[in-house]
């Protein structure tokens, strides 16, 4: 298994490497082992996915321990360098130094703090948020940098382009990050030339939300950017597969007659039921009988 500090040092690769890395965001240790198995290199942490697998909206009432829970146990689960969704900070700056400290020990290589006030919204799903100001945020990444005990645990400073009126302030809040020593910038920016004209302009690598190219647009590493994201992609899926082979119980009273159809389903049904048993042989075989010897 990786160290902890083998992951941190495989995400900075990541961040400074030429291209783009695509890390689908995972819920919980299962998806998060999926996405390991099917070869990508980074995962991240959809905060608004974890929210829905507790059953709630995307609206801040998990607790900065149900946050931390979830993302040690999918730090615990897989090599890859995992990217934890570290809100707001749960609070003020207090808080957040707090949360640094304990997502650090949780094992994922990076946090991403956004400038949203506490309890935030999910803006992007189309939610009125309201917004700390450039000082206090410029003042929360200083605190997350200056908490970390370990440099290669990245920070990376979220920043909402709904929170200021132009891009000339969306900048002025980016460069502020930077010199407060965050490791990358994430920018909720939308419109494509504003997308690629501040990754020239903002001295660190870029995260974000990956974007589609448009007919005749550039890619989202194209546009300049390291890390992109693809939140709730796993859980639309499995919502969907549950749907559906659910439907299919109604109507036949066999699941048979949903999976039955699916050329692959033999092989991942298979990985499944054996997850984590290799590991669990091991050890029985190394220790389980193992004979004590007396010191000599």
């Amino acid at each position: 298994m990786a160290t902890t500090k083998e992951k941190r040092q495989a995400l900075h690769d990541l961040l400074y490497a030429p291209g783009c890395t695509i890390a689908p965001s995972g819920f919980d240790a299962l998806s998060a082992m999926v996405i390991e198995r099917a070869g990508f290199k980074a995962i991240h942490i959809s905060g608004s996915s974890v929210h829905r697998s507790f059953g709630y909206p995307d609206v801040g009432l998990l607790t900065m321990h149900d946050q931390i829970a979830r993302a040690t146990q999918i730090a615990d689960a897989v090599n890859l360098p995992v990217i934890g969704d570290g809100e707001t900070g749960f609070g003020n700056v207090v808080n957040l130094v707090r949360a640094v400290r304990e997502f650090e020990r949780a094992g994922v290589a990076a946090i991403h703090i956004e400038d949203q006030e506490t309890p935030k919204r999910p803006t992007h799903e189309g939610a009125e948020g309201s917004f700390i100001s450039k000082d206090e945020f410029t003042g929360k990444i200083k605190a997350a940098v200056d908490t970390r005990a370990d440099d290669s645990f990245c920070i990376i400073a979220r920043i909402d382009a709904r929170a200021v009126e132009s891009f000339d302030q969306v900048v002025e809040r980016g460069m502020a990050a930077c010199e407060a020593g965050a490791d990358a910038i994430w920018m909720g920016l939308r419109v494509d030339d504003e997308m690629e004209r501040i990754t020239k302009i903002i001295p660190r690598p870029m995260v974000g939300v990956r974007r589609r190219a448009r007919p005749g647009g550039k890619t989202y590493g194209e546009m300049g950017y390291k890390i992109g994201v693809v939140p709730g992609v796993l859980q639309s899926a499995a919502v969907w597969a549950m749907a559906s082979v659910l439907k299919t119980m109604l109507e036949t009273g066999d699941e048979m007659d949903f999976f039955g159809k699916l050329s692959d389903y033999d092989e991942p049904k298979a990985w499944l039921n054996a997850v984590g048993n290799a590991g669990v042989r091991d050890i029985e075989t190394r220790y389980l009988n193992a004979t004590t010897l007396a010191p000599s």
